[in-house]
């Protein structure tokens, strides 16, 4: 008889999700290599990286200069720690932003600790959620941001911690931490 993990089901899901915004990547980047070249591409990319990074710059100088903070908390990381924060300090200062994380909670010997690659992710998201939407959303965007993730925190554990739910959590907490620090 067959049987079949649910869990493995979900997974594989997600894996399949992920193999098709490659292949989407993949035949969008070929028509770039063939409508302009590969030497005009890495002029062009250079180009959009530049003219949107300053964008991004002149949308956040409209900002108050100031030092925000927020959190966010999550109740368990399911092997018995409890009420685990993640803090958040904002620095809008001119055209740049300083995004630091010094004072989260250590991380957990369960699941729900944040990588490096999602913690950047959930900032981004969130910080791509505040800006005009007429702004592309590309590697510009992270020219005037410097973010700080305190190394053996929840946002940024030792390996080899496990992150296994941190899609969701803490890195849904990370997003919520900066959300409500960028509140203005």
């Amino acid at each position: 008889m067959l049987q079949i993990n649910i869990a493995n089901l979900t997974f594989l899901g997600d894996l399949n999700a992920m193999m098709g915004s490659i292949g989407v990547g993949e035949r969008r980047l070929n028509e770039v290599l063939k409508k302009y070249g590969v030497k005009n591409r890495e002029g062009l990319y250079g180009l959009y990286h530049r003219i949107y990074g300053k964008t991004v710059r002149a949308e956040i100088s409209q900002w108050p200069d100031g030092v925000y903070t927020g959190e966010a908390y999550l109740e368990h990381d399911c092997q018995g720690v409890k009420d685990i924060t993640v803090r958040v300090t904002v620095t809008v200062s001119g055209d740049t932003l300083k995004v630091d994380f010094t004072g989260s909670d250590p991380q957990t010997p369960g699941f729900i600790n944040s990588s490096i690659p999602n913690s950047y992710s959930y900032v981004f998201l969130t910080l791509s959620s505040m800006i005009d939407d007429s702004i592309p959303r590309n590697e510009g965007l992270f020219a005037p941001v410097e973010i700080i993730l305190p190394r053996g925190s929840v946002v940024n554990p030792n390996p080899p911690a496990p992150c296994t739910a941190c899609t969701l959590h803490a890195g849904g907490e990370v997003g919520e931490a900066v959300a409500i620090a960028w509140r203005r």
